[in-house]
């Protein structure tokens, strides 16, 4: 990834560079240009001709036939109405759109194969990044080139094909881009670290639609600012990632009836005390599910309120099965363990492909306390309904080492992780009724919270500043906000956990 040379999007008008590698682009130092603002130009027909010829993907008014479907995304919940959209094949499609909103004053929101966004697109340019789809891994090197609409799934799949483990998720369907500008958390993560760290150079176009290679070297701040800071800077449209020796681990589940909250305390309690002594090479997470009454479901748990207890093991196959021993002897309805692919593991936390309304809310916890266990149970339990899906995972091991690539956005003292998910559907799936219930939940929680884990908060509704800025510590934020108004200080990329620029207030 050396050797880059800057592209700027004025002049791509025949659409010189077309399928130029990577490897092409420099850091750019010339003068910045305007950038977009709170005040759109009306489009005219003949602009958005011109945006059709020069951009190889599709470019979308909202009367236009598939418009609504190239930026529905997996949280149905939301329903947006973007000015336009443009769907990018590559680096000098983003950077053409970026240039044409920053020309009109438009706002830019990025979408792509995941969970949603924290703010809606209205009135904005909507950019899907979904079909950059370009991937290569160098086996040599232990190095992954990603694309920004490579789902995390594809990734883990090459990678293993070289005996390679990439930092993967709980999600195989969302972007390893998008999840690693999030900070990434891996299911492997106490053995792996955190995504974010092994991201060894990126590909980002700003929004004066300059295409910079960004390192810890070429820009520090922004290198920084970027893994964790999310899509604040502009479109990151590559990045490259270092990849860990991994084949196979041992791992599965435990599933556990939990239909009163004294069970669900019970077994966060039990949770809590074996995370205390279990070693580095053990990851897992504790959630409870009211899974429905469908066919698809094996019978034990068929309508049924349910704990799972979701490890990972990769140390010796022995020592893995020792650590089951004691949660083995409490009554599992159906428990699953052997050896895996190193593909398996965004499968081990049985999440759903399927889009569905939701919002989301976390804490990162110094400690799961008596205080926690309760909430916990409350909202988990039968009285709060059959909406919500709560989780613990147990942090720690790698994620609490202090960072030779650091990033801002995580507490690498927290404990836990604590994880609320509210499914908008059914008479308990009010925005009303599952409002009071995490309300309930994070209120009894505070006391232990250290901060959200910004992949893990968001949903419905428009993402609140305040919720935006707690998932960073004080002194994060304002270095984040520094670099916010030197790349983008009219803020056009709003539509997100938003970072404000330096000395403005957020809209």
């Amino acid at each position: 990834m050396s050797g880059y040379a800057s592209q700027s999007a004025s002049d791509h008008d025949e659409r010189p560079g077309r399928g130029v590698p990577m490897t092409t682009f420099r850091h750019d130092t010339s003068p910045e240009a305007p950038r977009g603002g709170p005040h759109p130009t009306p489009l005219a027909d003949r602009d958005v001709a011109d945006l059709r010829r020069r951009v190889t993907g599709p470019v979308l008014l909202p009367d236009d036939p598939g418009f609504a479907a190239e930026f529905a995304g997996y949280n149905s919940a939301r329903v947006e109405r973007p000015a336009l959209a443009v769907g990018a094949t590559d680096t000098v499609d983003v950077a053409v759109a970026l240039a044409f909103a920053r020309d009109r004053g438009l706002t830019v929101a990025v979408a792509n194969t995941g969970h949603g966004r924290a703010r809606s697109a209205d009135g904005a340019l909507l950019l899907n990044v979904s079909r950059m789809t370009a991937l290569s891994v160098d086996p040599a090197a232990g190095l992954a080139r990603v694309g920004a609409g490579v789902p995390a799934r594809r990734v883990a799949e090459a990678a293993a094909e070289h005996g390679l483990s990439a930092p993967v998720g709980s999600s195989g369907q969302v972007g390893l881009v998008g999840y690693t500008l999030g900070g990434g958390l891996p299911v492997l993560g106490r053995t792996l670290g955190w995504a974010a760290e092994r991201v060894s150079a990126l590909e980002l176009v700003t929004p004066d639609a300059r295409t910079l290679r960004v390192t810890e070297h070429s820009d520090p701040e922004l290198f920084w600012a970027v893994r964790g800071g999310r899509d604040n800077f502009g479109v990151v449209t590559e990045l490259e990632m270092e990849l860990a020796p991994l084949r196979a681990f041992f791992g599965g589940g435990l599933h556990f009836a939990a239909e009163t909250e004294e069970r669900i305390a019970e077994l966060l309690h039990a949770y809590a005390a074996w995370t205390e002594g279990v070693p580095q090479e053990t990851h897992s997470s504790l959630a409870v599910v009211p899974f429905p009454d469908v066919s698809q479901l094996p019978p034990p748990l068929r309508g049924r309120r349910v704990a799972h207890l979701r490890v990972a093991w990769t140390g010796a196959p022995a020592e893995g099965e020792a650590l089951l021993a004691g949660w083995r002897e409490r009554g599992p309805l159906a428990v699953s363990w052997g050896e895996l692919p190193a593909t398996a593991v965004t499968a081990l936390h049985q999440e759903p492909d399927e889009p569905a309304p939701f919002t989301r809310d976390s804490a990162l916890l110094d400690r799961v306390d008596d205080a926690v266990v309760r909430a916990f149970a409350e909202a988990a339990g039968p009285g709060a309904g059959r909406a919500h899906i709560l989780e613990v995972r147990h942090l720690g091991g790698a994620l609490a080492r202090p960072a030779g690539r650091p990033f801002p956005g995580v507490r690498r003292s927290a404990s836990h992780l604590l994880n609320a998910i509210s499914v908008l559907l059914g008479p308990d799936g009010t925005p009303e009724a599952t409002g009071a219930v995490r309300r309930r939940l994070f209120d009894a929680v505070a006391g232990r919270s250290l901060g959200r884990l910004g992949n893990f908060t968001g949903g419905g509704d428009d993402m609140p500043a305040a919720v935006a800025a707690d998932a960073y510590a004080p002194a994060e934020l304002a270095r984040l906000r520094a670099v916010k108004a030197r790349l983008d200080p009219g803020n056009a990329f709003r539509h997100n956990a938003n970072v404000p620029p330096a000395e403005s207030f957020p809209g």
